[in-house]
C-alpha cells in the first residue's frame, strides 16, 4: 500500500483535483491530508471528502509532513503537494527508492533516460545530487516506509527551504538500490507562485543554514559522495541567485546584485565546493559561471545570470 502525504495550506482551490488524480490511478492506497495553518475553509473541505484521512498541524509543510509519517500505515510513502495532481500509478519495484518523471507545466521531465548509466547506488546518488532541482524534491519519489522508520528521518522544521532536498539526501545514504523510471506520473504544478519561487529578500539564509544541515549528514560518507554533494551546494548557490540575487523583483542595483553574489559565494559553505571544483569540472557547461568567477569576471557572471531570470519569465 501506498501512503500518500498531501500537506495543505490554504488549498481549498486545488485539493479536491488533487485527492481525485490520486484515486483515479490506485486501488491500493490511502490518502492523508495534514492541514497546517490555513486562512481559508481548507480543513473543512478536506474533512468532506470520502476515504481521507484528515490531520492539522503547526503551520509548515516540514510540520505537515512529518505529521504525515507519523501517522502513515502503508509500505511505501509518496509525497504529493495539494496544488499539483497524479497523471499515472506509481510505479512499485523491488529498489529502496523510485524516481519518477514528471512534467513542469507543459515541460516533460523523463528521468528513466539515467537508468542505464547509472545501476549502482553510488553512481545514482551521485546523479540526483548533482542535479537537486530535478530530483532532490519528495515529490514524484517513492520511499520505502521502513527505511524511514527504521532511521527515524524526519523534515528538519527549522529549515526555510531545501528542507526537501536535505530529506531526500538522508533517505539516500541509506539506500542499496535505486530506480530511475520514464513513467510520467506527476504534475507540478505552475499556477500559483510558490514559497520556493517568489522573491524575499531572506531566502539567501535560509539557503545556508540548509545547506549547513546537510552537511553534517554526509560527514561518514564515500569522497565521491563528498564530491557530488559540492556540486548539489553549487547548484543551490545558483537557485539563490536566480530566484533572490537577481530576481526582477529585487529592486537593488545590478552593482549590489553583484557584490552581494561576491559576498555569497564567501560564505565558508559555498566557498568550500567551489574551491573544490576542478579545472576539467569548471569547464562543464553547467559550472561555466563559477569559472568566470574564479577568473575575477563577476559582472560577467551576473549578466549571464539576468539573462536566466528573464528566460525563466519568459517560460512562465
Amino acid at each position: 500500500m501506498i501512503s500518500f502525504i498531501i500537506p495543505a495550506y490554504n488549498a481549498e482551490k486545488s485539493l479536491k483535483r488533487c485527492v481525485e488524480s490520486i484515486r483515479s490511478h490506485h486501488e491500493n492506497y490511502e490518502i492523508i491530508i495534514v492541514e497546517n495553518g490555513s486562512t481559508d475553509q481548507t480543513y473543512e473541505l478536506a474533512n468532506s471528502l470520502d476515504k481521507v484521512r484528515v490531520f492539522q498541524s503547526e503551520k509548515g509543510v516540514s510540520n505537515a509532513r512529518n505529521m504525515g509519517l507519523d501517522h502513515a500505515r502503508g509500505e511505501w510513502i509518496a509525497f504529493v503537494d495539494a496544488d499539483d495532481y497524479v497523471l499515472n500509478s506509481y510505479e512499485e519495484r523491488d529498489e529502496d527508492l523510485i524516481v519518477m518523471s514528471y512534467e513542469v507545466g507543459s515541460h516533460r521531465v523523463d528521468l528513466g533516460l539515467w537508468q542505464e548509466n547509472n545501476t549502482d547506488i553510488e553512481s545514482a546518488t551521485i546523479m540526483m545530487l548533482e542535479n537537486p532541482t530535478k530530483c532532490m524534491a519528495v515529490w514524484g519519489l517513492l520511499m520505502r516506509r521502513d527505511i524511514i522508520e527504521r532511521y527515524q528521518l524526519r523534515f528538519a522544521s527549522h529549515l526555510r527551504v531545501a528542507e526537501d532536498g536535505d530529506f531526500t539526501l538522508r533517505y539516500l545514504l541509506h539506500c542499496k538500490s535505486i530506480y530511475f523510471s520514464s513513467r510520467n506520473v506527476y504534475h507540478y504544478s505552475l499556477d500559483d507562485t510558490s514559497v520556493m519561487r517568489s522573491y524575499d529578500g531572506r531566502k539567501t539564509e535560509g539557503y545556508i543554514e540548509a545547506m549547513n544541515e546537510s552537511k553534517n549528514a554526509i560527514n561518514d560518507a564515500s569522497l565521491s559522495i563528498r564530491k557530488a554533494f559540492s556540486s548539489y551546494v553549487l547548484m543551490h548557490f545558483n537557485v539563490i541567485m536566480v530566484r533572490e540575487n537577481y530576481a526582477l523583483s529585487n529592486q537593488s542595483s545590478y552593482k549590489e546584485k553583484v557584490e552581494n553574489m561576491k559576498r555569497v559565494l564567501n560564505v565558508p559553505i559555498f566557498k568550500e565546493a567551489y574551491q573544490d571544483l576542478s579545472l576539467k569540472t569548471s569547464l562543464k557547461p553547467r559550472y561555466l559561471l563559477f569559472l568566470l568567477m574564479k577568473c575575477h569576471l563577476h559582472s560577467l557572471a551576473g549578466l549571464i545570470y539576468v539573462l536566466r531570470v528573464k528566460q525563466n519569465a519568459r517560460k512562465k
